[in-house]
C-alpha cells in the first residue's frame, strides 16, 4: 500500500509541474488521464497545479461535466461501452485571475449525446475501424 500512496504522490506532481510549465506557454491546459475514477478525483484533491480541463476515462462512472477546485478546472469522465459523444465548447478561455470559473453557458458549453438504437451504424467507419484492427 505504501509503494502505491508513494507512485500516486509521484504522479500527481509530475502532473502539478508539468501543468505549471505549460501554463506559462499555453492558453488552455488539458490532461488526459486513463487512472480511473478514484485515482483521478485523487488528484483533484490534492493542493497542487492543475490542468483546467481533466478528460478522464478508466474504472469508474462518466461525467458529463464537474467544476473542481472552486470551478477552475473541469472533470469530465467518459462513460462506459461508448454509449455517448460529450461535447465541450470552449466559449472563453480561462483567465489567469484568482476569480475565474468555469461558467456552464458564459465561458463554456457541455453536452452528452447519448448514442442509443436511433443511430444507424455507418458501414464507412465500421470497415476503417475494421482496418484499424480495433473491436
Amino acid at each position: 500500500k505504501e509503494h502505491v500512496e508513494r507512485e500516486g504522490a509521484r504522479l500527481v506532481q509530475e502532473v502539478a509541474e508539468a501543468t505549471k510549465a505549460l501554463r506559462a506557454t499555453c492558453d488552455l491546459v488539458v490532461g488526459m488521464s486513463d487512472w480511473g475514477y478514484p485515482r483521478e478525483q485523487a488528484l483533484l484533491s490534492a493542493n497542487e497545479e492543475l490542468p483546467d480541463l481533466l478528460l478522464g476515462s478508466g474504472p469508474g462512472i462518466g461525467l458529463t461535466g464537474q467544476r473542481m477546485r472552486n470551478g477552475r478546472t473541469l472533470w469530465v469522465r467518459s462513460f462506459s461501452q461508448g454509449k455517448g459523444v460529450e461535447r465541450i465548447e470552449i466559449l472563453s478561455l480561462p483567465e489567469r485571475k484568482s476569480t475565474f470559473a468555469w461558467t456552464e453557458g458564459q465561458n463554456i458549453r457541455m453536452n452528452l449525446d447519448g448514442l442509443t438504437d436511433q443511430y444507424a451504424d455507418d458501414r464507412r467507419v465500421l470497415e476503417v475501424m475494421r482496418t484499424l484492427g480495433t473491436d
